[in-house]
């Protein structure tokens, strides 16, 4: 009898000891399951971060591109009046030009730079020319110091 007390309560260690060990084996599960899924959550925010990186390198290519493409570009000897880009202009240039022709003068400095136009009377004249590429918003950068100059100059009989 002793010997079966003794084998019953060696059983009953034994089973609590299993029961406490599939309760550690659950729980380690279950630790498992949540550092495979905070690794995951971090995996999936490390390639989102890289995406929007790469995503941002791309843009900064694409628009340095599209710069370098519109800063290029100017229509040399273009226009009724090329000589408004190509040298300074003296009083017998304009003086005897009406104040539209003086007007398509001075702008024909900024569409030789791809310049887009805002008065329905420039765009529509430009826009009628060959030679002409709305390209710019601002292409003041790209004047050289006759241009600007002739700008001004041509401001005084406008």
């Amino acid at each position: 009898m002793l010997k079966s007390y003794i084998t019953l309560c060696m059983l009953s260690v034994l089973f609590f000891s299993c029961q406490n060990n599939d309760r550690k084996i659950e729980e380690l599960e279950k630790q498992i399951q949540m550092q495979n899924e905070a690794i995951s959550r971090e995996k999936e925010a490390d390639l989102k971060k890289t995406i929007e990186e790469k995503d941002a390198e791309i843009n900064k290519l694409k628009n340095k591109k599209n710069a370098n493409a519109n800063s290029s570009y100017f229509a040399a000897g273009a226009g009724q009046f090329p000589q408004g880009s190509q040298r300074y202009l003296y009083d017998s240039d304009v003086e005897y030009l009406s104040s539209r022709d003086l007007k398509i003068m001075r702008n024909e400095i900024f569409a030789r730079h791809g310049y887009i136009f805002k008065t329905s009377d420039m765009i529509q004249h430009f826009n009628s020319q060959s030679w002409y590429r709305a390209l710019n918003n601002d292409v003041t950068a790209y004047l050289s110091k006759i241009e600007k100059d002739n700008v001004n100059f041509i401001k005084q009989y406008e």
